[in-house]
């Protein structure tokens, strides 16, 4: 909110009122002094922060999990209207600059005033109800996956993610957009007839979004642009034989600092990891931690096709903030379908 930052963890105000894991708050707490011993070593790295924003993602899914049953379900529904929302918001930005501007005013990080003009010119995207593309696309897709997973039988939660995604045109979204659609599809039985409604719908929106860049009030959306970023893209990696190489030619850091907390079995230097995984190699100082944790959550949730969908956005999605996102990784996927939650409802007669 035009603060000298982009996320802020606005959800840990529950914390007057919602419970949390004791074993969290354990974690949490042990996370939060091996960031403060990294000081020592390097007292300008940002491992207290880095621990801090760490322990809030853990603490928000917890939030989430120790609710109730039925008050999941109305965290679903409120996760389904934000959707609807950002979906619409997103739209109007697409039709209206000066819509977009204002909107963004909000979202607006007091030192990065230009990032609006640097999205219209590298993408053409819209910023939603975040403040930069790829926040919001991590985030709706965090949503949907709650969403998706709590009431598969919304079909149109699907949609809104793609079309929001669509609107967005963030190459890491689409990347997340795939997992979740993967996620989807397998919760339905690998329905074909739902896989090609929602690529029926996607190229739908492409065709619309097409359209509309050829009229000159919409000159600024034109599709091309995140087209042309992604074979350019592609382009460098083959010219240079090296994904890491070509993102830095990119501009972006994100796969390189993923895979550099994977480089080494001892990191015996301190640096900010984009994903939660990536993370807890640099606080530990080795890529044989969230090795561990992985192999660990495998074991407690399962080795299903759709749980280990939701592990892999544990280690390549970003920011760690958007704690949905990481939730079925984390806490598993024992509600998966909706069954088990709608029979205890229908057992305890509460009404959904």
């Amino acid at each position: 909110m035009n603060l000298n930052n982009e996320v802020f963890p606005y959800f840990l105000i529950s914390l007057a009122f919602l419970k949390v894991d004791l074993r969290i708050v354990f974690s949490g707490l042990i996370i939060m002094i091996i960031g403060s011993l990294w000081l020592f070593v390097d007292p300008n790295s940002r491992s207290i922060i880095d621990a801090a924003v760490l322990t809030s993602m853990l603490v928000g899914c917890s939030l989430f999990d120790r609710l109730k049953s039925h008050e999941k379900l109305k965290v679903v529904n409120v996760f389904t209207g934000f959707l609807l929302i950002n979906f619409i918001v997103s739209v109007l930005q697409l039709v209206s600059p000066e819509f977009q501007s204002f909107t963004h005013l909000v979202f607006n990080a007091e030192y990065r005033s230009n990032v609006l003009d640097v999205v219209r010119g590298r993408n053409g995207g819209v910023t939603g109800l975040a403040p930069e593309p790829a926040y919001c696309a991590t985030l709706v897709v965090g949503l949907g996956l709650i969403v998706s997973g709590y009431k598969p039988k919304r079909w149109f939660v699907p949609l809104l993610v793609i079309g929001s995604l669509m609107l967005l045109r963030s190459i890491s979204g689409y990347f997340y957009g795939a997992v979740y659609l993967a996620f989807v599809i397998i919760q339905q039985n690998g329905s074909f007839r739902n896989l090609l409604i929602y690529l029926s719908y996607a190229t739908a929106m492409l065709l619309t979004v097409v359209f509309l860049s050829n009229l000159t009030i919409l000159d600024w959306a034109r599709f091309d642009h995140v087209t042309s970023r992604l074979i350019h893209f592609f382009v460098l990696v083959y010219e240079y034989e090296s994904i890491l190489m070509a993102e830095e030619a990119f501009g972006s850091n994100r796969i390189s600092s993923i895979f550099v907390s994977f480089s080494s079995v001892i990191l015996p230097y301190y640096s900010t990891g984009f994903s939660p995984a990536a993370t807890l190699n640099f606080l530990t100082g080795s890529a044989l931690a969230s090795v561990f944790i992985g192999l660990f959550l495998i074991v407690k949730n399962g080795r299903r096709l759709f749980y280990l969908l939701c592990l892999v956005l544990l280690f390549i999605a970003g920011p760690k903030l958007v704690w949905p996102i990481f939730y079925f990784a984390l806490f598993g996927t024992k509600n998966y379908g909706g069954r088990n939650i709608v029979n205890r409802l229908v057992k305890n007669k509460v009404s959904i």
